[in-house]
């Protein structure tokens, strides 16, 4: 361990199992009801998700579980810092002959359009205590147990294994381009994009946001 861990950051870490745990469950049982309900009562509205560190995790068990579905695709997911595996949607995790547990967000009868995740180098909990603790629960690509050696997080180095596209991110008003339908987005340039794990609150993250909804139409 690195010079100056504390005991505190030893309970970030056991915290984080259950967080990372009770945000599947809630995706995938109570987000994805309300979502269906909300396409059955507005059948031609497009459904634009957008979620932070386990928040990402929320919105991908609730459209993108391998078993259920919802009954129509959603247009746009955004995974700000998400504190889910970087191989969550590759072809085959790391040491397994499987695919990520969210690798069925790629179908376009799940998710429609594009799928942006961010990664800025300043985010101390998912460059820190993420690898840490799904290291020592060997966890990878979201599936439990996994014996393999890729433990980083999705929000501290961009999706592995799902044909990202790259691009830095822009200052309000500069255009995107996203050729791939997932993208990564490096927000580490500059602290006026994203400065921290939750420092997401500016014109720059919002313009992000709204690219991505143009760019799903």
């Amino acid at each position: 361990l690195e010079e100056g861990f504390s005991l505190l950051d030893s309970a970030r870490v056991f915290t984080y199992w259950q967080m990372k745990g009770r945000a599947g469950i809630v995706g995938r049982n109570g987000v994805r009801a309300m979502l269906a309900r909300l396409q059955a009562r507005y059948p031609d509205a497009r459904i634009h998700l957008f979620g932070h560190s386990f928040g990402s995790k929320v919105i991908l068990a609730a459209v993108a579980e391998s078993d259920l579905g919802l009954p129509r695709p959603v247009t746009t997911l955004v995974l700000i810092q998400g504190a889910v595996s970087l191989e969550a949607m590759t072809d085959r995790v790391t040491g397994r002959n499987v695919p990520g547990a969210y690798r069925k967000a790629l179908d376009v009868r799940r998710v429609y359009g594009k799928i942006i995740v961010t990664f800025p180098r300043r985010d101390p909990p998912l460059n820190q205590f993420y690898p840490l603790a799904s290291r020592v629960a060997g966890q990878t690509g979201e599936v439990e147990e996994a014996a393999a050696s890729r433990f980083d997080a999705l929000g501290a180095v961009g999706a592995f294994g799902a044909d990202s596209g790259l691009v830095p991110m822009q200052p309000s008003g500069q255009p995107y381009a996203f050729r791939k339908k997932v993208v990564s987005v490096d927000g580490g340039a500059s602290d006026d994009f994203i400065a921290g794990h939750s420092e997401i609150f500016n014109a720059n993250v919002a313009w992000l946001f709204w690219s991505a909804v143009k760019a799903s139409f």
